[in-house]
């Protein structure tokens, strides 16, 4: 339409949007229907209106877009008598239609009048005698197009901040908001959770366990933020299509079924949340567990780890095998621990084909340190306890969690049986099973007692 003579487009603001004003010759204005659409998305599609509107609502260039002329957009406008679709028309009529009738000599605005009914049962337009031209006007001076205005903000903003800002605010179809923020919502969740896996793999576990505490908290905390941001922004959506004119039933039950939602998922990720967050504190605010002692005693050919599995032990173990000469033999002497400490420690005595002894006690997380070993020895006092994860947050609990799916793992690959392993996981992070040391021999957690060891030992 701007590229015809004797057009000039111009743009009108209305709250947050940029409307294009086309002013033809004769300074009769039109809107198209995608810039209606965009203040008011209720309005109706472009099939119904052409149906309504045979005349007044049309192309007016080579391009796909249909417009409104100050008539038809008026009766359009007051038909739908939304609070905010009679906004939008007293900011027309007083922005734009004013202006331009008085660019037409003073004469004023028609007014809409009510469709004529027709015997077929449709409606005459009795705007349609508004295209038979009275008199010929001359052509208006041609003026140079004004540019386009250059869209504001980056490729991102536009992309992704604005759509998601628009959603939130409620300013976007209904059906958009509940398919497409229900899209983006369902990807973000599975990449939050792949991330987090990720995260906690004990394989990558590389000793900055507080950093990974930080980085899965943020991860769980926008996923119950994108909730909220869907859910809010689906009701907003609901009741705003509600005052436009669209469908009762509709925007009751999007509202019900988003408010529902909000209030039943919710819970689960802010709970998460909070059990990562006490687990924080109580690690490294209130922590009472102390760092092992990591010794390597050259004489006896062995490193020596006793004490609590704490955080920074890993490190210790670490810089331990990273120093010459090698030792061949790690004894643990330990209570237990944190299990993502403990099954990287173990992870590190596995990759390095130490093996590991035990001459008093090793206990919970201390385990899997002893079930590392090529060779896992048992000094003739020892005494070896298992028992399941547990946390600060979600206490001792009932059965088994995912922390303990891995220990089970761990300790399956380290050819110990299976009745073995889940009669180890099966008692209660505050009991403890303390089994013989043919149990353990028979069911290959253990393979030689300290007598029976390599020469040189």
């Amino acid at each position: 339409m701007a590229t015809q003579p004797g057009y000039r487009v111009w743009p009108a603001r209305y709250k947050g949007f940029s409307v294009e004003i086309h002013e033809a010759q004769g300074h009769r204005s039109w809107i198209a229907s995608r810039e209606v659409r965009n203040v008011l998305p209720s309005l109706r599609p472009d099939k119904q209106l052409l149906q309504d509107y045979p005349y007044g609502f049309e192309k007016r260039d080579k391009g796909p877009r249909l417009f409104f002329n100050e008539t038809t957009l008026t009766a359009e406008l007051r038909r739908m008598g939304s609070p905010d679709a009679l906004m939008f028309l007293a900011w027309l009529e007083k922005t734009v239609y004013y202006s331009a009738a008085r660019k037409r000599d003073g004469a004023p605005i028609v007014q809409t009048m009510p469709a004529t009914p027709r015997m077929d049962g449709g409606v005459e337009d009795d705007g349609a005698d508004l295209h038979i031209p009275t008199r010929k006007l001359p052509a208006l001076p041609k003026s140079p197009r004004p540019p386009a205005p250059e869209p504001k903000g980056g490729l991102l903003q536009r992309m992704l901040l604005i759509p998601v800002l628009a959603l939130w605010r409620g300013d976007v179809a209904l059906g958009r908001a509940i398919v497409a923020g229900g899209l983006a919502l369902t990807a973000w969740i599975g990449i939050a959770y792949w991330l987090i896996a990720k995260i906690t793999a004990p394989a990558r576990y590389n000793g900055a366990f507080a950093l990974k505490q930080w980085l899965v908290l943020t991860l769980i905390l926008s996923v119950a933020a994108g909730l909220v941001w869907w859910c809010g922004g689906a009701m907003r959506c609901a009741l705003r299509h509600h005052r436009e004119g669209g469908g009762f039933t509709g925007s009751l039950i999007t509202f019900v079924s988003a408010l529902t939602l909000l209030l039943a998922v919710l819970p689960y990720p802010l709970g998460l949340a909070g059990e990562w967050l006490s687990g924080w504190w109580m690690i490294h605010v209130r922590d009472d567990m102390h760092t092992a002692d990591v010794l390597r005693v050259e004489d006896l050919g062995r490193i020596i780890v006793r004490g609590d599995l704490g955080f920074g032990t890993y490190k210790k173990l670490e810089h331990a095998l990273q120093m010459k000469p090698k030792l061949p033999l790690v004894q643990i002497e330990s209570p237990g621990g944190y299990v993502v400490e403990g099954l990287a420690m173990a992870k590190l005595i596995e990759q390095n084909g130490l093996d590991t002894v035990s001459f008093e006690r090793c206990a919970s997380a201390c385990t899997f340190l002893l079930a590392a070993g090529q060779e896992r020895y048992l000094g003739a006092g020892v005494t070896v306890g298992f028992h399941r994860s547990w946390s600060y947050a979600s206490g001792f609990g009932k059965g088994w969690s995912s922390v303990d799916y891995q220990i089970a793992n761990y300790y399956r690959s380290r050819n110990t049986a299976e009745d073995f392993v889940q009669q180890a996981l099966d008692t209660p992070g505050n009991r403890l099973w303390v089994p013989t040391h043919d149990a353990m021999f028979t069911a290959g957690y253990a393979t030689k007692r300290w007598e029976d060891r390599k020469s040189g030992y």
